[in-house]
């Protein structure tokens, strides 16, 4: 994030005073006269916001046939081992590893975290026009505020309960080909997401019109069914 500050948060940069990390890079802004008495200080706009991230991703892939049609299986996921923002406060309390939290905003709208651990795992079945497929979607378990706590109530970081469990989602769909002749393409389709019709967990989300998820990790909708024909000639 771009922004500006003050001639006093500068010169705490510059010499890592009232509780600011020393950055000295800030002192290039400081000019002193020759005594080295404190000329001015040149406030302009600054780089101040930082992110940065660490974890892995994992795919994995297999087929082979089964009896007269085939069968495939995929996994995909993600294991974030660290989400470090630092809000350019200069402070060592903005400095905060975000990985497993889950909220949309936590206490004073900060950043948003993301869960340790995220999967999706299918299993897909083709036996001529026949296609099947059915999904596993995987939420980790997290907490709402890295930085709350529960065994204080009544201070400004208190949370009763900071967990929020995990969540998983399955889907499944099926297609016919009725008619597949050159050109000439008929498919029927049916799908389900989210069968077990599984809600969301409580998670916060403030601000003029504050809702409850924001839909970042988790189905908001519930247990949903399309269904149609695809054609083409």
């Amino acid at each position: 994030m771009i922004g500006s500050l003050t001639a006093q948060q500068i010169l705490n940069f510059c010499y890592g005073q009232a509780g600011f990390n020393k950055d000295a890079s800030y002192c290039n802004f400081v000019n002193r006269n020759a005594d080295g008495s404190l000329k001015n200080v040149v406030a302009t706009n600054f780089n101040l916001q930082s992110l940065k991230t660490r974890g892995l991703d994992l795919e994995v892939a297999y087929s082979r046939s089964l009896g007269s049609g085939r069968i495939g299986l995929r996994f995909l996921g993600n294991a974030l081992g660290a989400l470090i923002i630092d809000q350019g406060t200069g402070l060592a309390s903005a400095v905060v590893n975000r990985a497993g939290e889950v909220s949309q905003n936590g206490f004073n709208r900060v950043p948003n975290g993301s869960p340790k651990w995220r999967h999706t795992f299918n299993v897909t079945y083709s036996r001529g026009p026949l296609d099947v497929f059915g999904q596993w979607r995987y939420v980790g378990a997290g907490v709402y505020d890295v930085t709350a706590q529960s065994t204080t109530p009544g201070v400004a970081n208190y949370i009763e309960n900071n967990r929020i469990a995990s969540v998983s989602y399955f889907d499944l769909a099926v297609s016919y080909k009725v008619i597949a002749t050159g050109s000439k393409k008929v498919e029927l389709f049916l799908r389900g997401d989210n069968i077990l019709d599984k809600a969301p967990p409580i998670v916060v989300q403030g601000g003029i019109n504050p809702i409850a998820n924001s839909g970042s990790f988790y189905d908001l909708v519930g247990a949903r069914v399309t269904g149609g024909v695809r054609f083409s000639y």
